[in-house]
């Protein structure tokens, strides 16, 4: 202990800012020399104790310089597929910036969204969370309030928040995304039809920077480039050749990869705001993508309604401070919940609870590490979960659809093996459906929904449900449930009738339409003799008899109302 307390507090002398000065006096000074020692014995047992204090003190003076203050930026890139990247070896040299970029980062080669949509999407990245967990499920969520988040986080410990933002799913006052940054900058076109270029969102975050007296902030920018409709500036419309006679797709590819060229430009531009700043060598910098984009791969285009590898793979690239790990390619798998945790380890910071991201830094992750994704868009109620070589995709509408990948053998996922109600698994992921439908209780808790059951054993019962959901609702179901009720779900309403035996629990949970609307129900339970047997638990919603032996009711439980406002569903303190 006594070496470590004389290396950790050295003579002011010997210390300038952050750097050593006076290498021949920070000899003599931990050896303990003074002119006034004669002795040769003396000043041999001191010079034998020199190279063991210098070598304690090695960790002290390469954290010299290395302290997490050089300021923190993540770049996202909107509807970036990480093949079309030069910088990921795609042909078309789309992204030379990033390319350089590359050689003083770590490249993730298999990162992934939890969903192909913005709004989820940028909610994981900035919390670390299930999109349904902080309230951004859907076209009519906001983000929760009450769920930390990373600007925020920047804030307690004292560092100054900007954003510059070009999507509409994130720069919307009313989504809860402002929360926390000290400046919020939403970009917009020179006409409502133009949407911005990258270099004209990156001149919002140059300014920040350019005004900043201190390297301690967070900056997030966000551009839009890659996102339809194409318009790319004249300067990259003659970026690249096409190819003689271009199908439809190739004509959009090139489109495509010429908005990615302008994304990279601005990304250039940025770097060199760090860099005339003398900011870059400490900078944490995280280049990413929310979602990627489909080019009829399964028959579809765009995004936002398939959970397959090119919409779920996403570019990441991380700088981090002092080029730690730089030219590093790593295989293992990842995700936008890792970004923030990563972020926090390197600023030396602690890790929230509930985050489900881990740090990537300094660590590695085994192939079969579980990655889930969610899509509760619109009409489309989608969930899935990759773990090594094994994929499972959820389709619950219009009909159930569970389908089983090995993308070791079958890389374009077209290929898929078909697990129907009442199977449990397929080849051999005998506990991947499991797994699976695990993750998706944890995604359901996050909706609104009506929940009751029975939870104590007695005799025999009846029970006879109506739920009246709607037109058009598409409620959120998990496979289990929809494998319970498809025989009996029709347009706008489930049906359930049969006994129960005296230890068969009744267990039914139904969530609302897109607008955190609870669907009414009708619910008869009557034991053998004809008499209403009342719930053993009832969560969530208030039950009162009515007509007989039928009990009906509606969510007006206080806890759940709570819970409805925090999602951005209903109005009031």
């Amino acid at each position: 202990m006594s070496v470590g307390l004389a290396i950790l507090a050295p003579p002011r002398e010997i210390l300038d800012g952050n750097r050593v000065r006076g290498p021949r006096r920070f000899a003599r000074a931990c050896a303990g020399y003074h002119p006034a020692v004669k002795s040769a014995r003396e000043r041999r047992l001191r010079a034998a104790w020199l190279p063991i204090l210098i070598l304690g003190a090695l960790p002290f003076l390469s954290g010299l310089g290395q302290r997490n203050d050089g300021p923190v930026v993540v770049y996202l890139v909107d509807t970036l597929r990480p093949d079309r990247m030069s910088a990921y070896g795609a042909a078309r040299d789309t992204t030379p910036a990033v390319r350089a970029f590359a050689s003083e980062s770590v490249v993730f080669r298999n990162a992934f969204t939890l969903s192909t949509w913005t709004r989820p999407a940028v909610a994981t990245l900035l919390t670390s969370r299930l999109p349904s967990e902080v309230g951004a499920i859907n076209r009519y969520g906001r983000l929760s309030e009450s769920v930390p988040y990373l600007p925020e986080i920047f804030q307690k410990h004292g560092w100054v928040t900007c954003a510059a933002v070009a999507n509409g799913n994130v720069d919307d006052p009313r989504l809860g995304f402002r929360r926390g940054f000290d400046r919020f900058d939403d970009v917009w076109g020179k006409t409502p039809e133009e949407k911005p270029s990258a270099v004209e969102v990156v001149e919002k975050a140059r300014a920040f920077i350019a005004a900043q007296p201190s390297p301690r902030f967070f900056l997030y920018v966000h551009v839009i480039d890659p996102h339809i409709p194409y318009r790319t500036p004249p300067e990259f419309q003659t970026a690249f050749e096409a190819s003689a006679g271009p199908t439809p797709r190739e004509k959009l590819l090139l489109e495509y990869d010429r908005e990615v060229r302008t994304s990279d430009e601005g990304f250039l531009y940025l770097a060199d705001s760090l860099k005339a700043k003398g900011w870059w060598r400490d900078a944490l910098v995280v280049f990413v993508s929310d979602h990627g984009e489909e080019f009829y791969e399964h028959g579809n285009l765009y995004h936002g309604a398939t959970l397959y590898d090119e919409q779920t793979r996403v570019p990441l690239v991380v700088k981090f401070p002092g080029n730690e790990g730089r030219a590093t390619t790593r295989p293992d798998p990842v995700s936008l919940a890792d970004v923030a945790p990563t972020i926090v380890d390197a600023m030396g910071w602690e890790k929230e609870k509930g985050w489900i991201g881990e740090s990537v830094r300094g660590r590695r992750f085994p192939e079969n590490r579980e990655i889930y994704a969610t899509e509760d868009l619109d009409a489309f109620r989608l969930y899935g979960l990759r773990r090594g070589p094994e994929k499972v995709i959820v389709r619950v509408y219009p009909t159930l659809e569970r389908r089983v990948f090995r993308l070791d053998r079958d890389p374009r996922e077209n290929e898929g093996a078909s697990v129907p109600c009442g199977e449990a698994s397929a080849g051999s992921a005998s506990d991947l459906l499991p797994r699976l439908e695990a993750w998706r209780e944890r995604d359901l808790e996050g909706f609104p929904q009506v929940h009751l059951w029975r939870s104590s054993a007695g005799e025999e019962v009846r029970i006879d449900l109506l739920v009246s959901l709607g037109g058009g609702t598409k409620p959120f179901l998990s496979a289990t449930d929809a494998c319970r009720y498809a025989s009996s779900v029709k347009p706008g309403m489930i049906m359930l009738r049969g006994p129960l035996s005296p230890n068969q629990p009744f267990d039914f949970r139904i969530a609302g339409d897109d607008r955190g609307a609870l669907p009414h129900y009708r619910l008869g339970v009557t034991d053998s003799r004809g008499k209403v047997v009342p719930l053993g638990d009832a969560r969530g919603v208030t039950v009162r008899a009515a007509q007989g032996d039928f009990l009906t009711g509606l969510t007006v439980d206080e806890t759940e109302a709570r819970r409805l406002k925090a999602l951005g569903y209903l109005a009031g303190d």
